[in-house]
């Protein structure tokens, strides 16, 4: 049902639904055997820019001194050259890359306003983006404005370090030291019931013996 979604956009991914299956699982169309539609589910197959506002989002971009600058298709397109393959340009009008290599359809690569972006990566696709942004003098940021420089390091970008800290704000120091307050009465609360029960089982403890 699903493997006609990419057709006007990218022939190619028709021959399968791996993109579906992993973008879109929980916002396709159901329907009950009977043909009822189940509730809350859509009548309408959800577009290529749908799909693509669903998981993790990784973009290739290009700043400096906080300044976005554009990367150009006829860059991309001699960035590509000395990859040997690894990613090829897809049919049709817009400038899409892919992976030859993966055999996978869900693995794209847009080129878009001035930049590239893909949704939902695996390992191997992502390394290949990294490639890609050096030699463009690019980098590759994901959704947490974290920047890649492998698959197991990333950091903040100077660029991005006053949007990351509006995102992720410090503590109020008020509520630092209420949320303190409170861990300090719960030790004492605790401590004090522990030595209730010690006290308890001494004094049971010694009538039993006693007797």
């Amino acid at each position: 049902m699903f493997g006609s979604i990419l057709c006007t956009s990218w022939p190619a991914a028709c021959t399968g639904e791996v993109m579906v299956a992993k973008m879109a699982a929980w916002y396709c169309t159901v329907e009950m055997s009977s043909g009822a539609a189940m509730p809350g589910s859509r009548h309408t197959e959800p577009s290529f820019e749908e799909l693509s506002q669903m998981g993790y989002h990784v973009t290739i971009l290009r700043t400096e001194a906080g300044i976005r600058q554009p990367i150009t298709e006829d860059e991309v397109r001699r960035a590509i050259v000395p990859m040997a393959g690894r990613l090829d340009i897809g049919p049709g009008s817009e400038l899409r890359l892919y992976p030859p290599a993966l055999n996978d359809e869900s693995e794209i690569l847009v080129v878009e306003d001035d930049e590239l972006w893909a949704t939902n990566p695996s390992d191997r696709f992502l390394e290949l983006m990294i490639e890609l942004a050096g030699y463009l003098g690019a980098r590759v940021r994901g959704d947490e404005w974290e920047t890649y420089r492998s698959l197991d390091d990333t950091y903040i970008h100077p660029d991005d370090q006053a949007e990351w800290d509006q995102a992720h704000p410090p503590e109020p120091r008020r509520w630092i030291k209420s949320r303190v307050a409170r861990e300090m009465a719960w030790r004492l609360v605790v401590t004090g019931l522990g030595g209730v029960l010690l006290a308890g089982a001494i004094l049971l403890y010694r009538r039993l013996t006693s007797s």
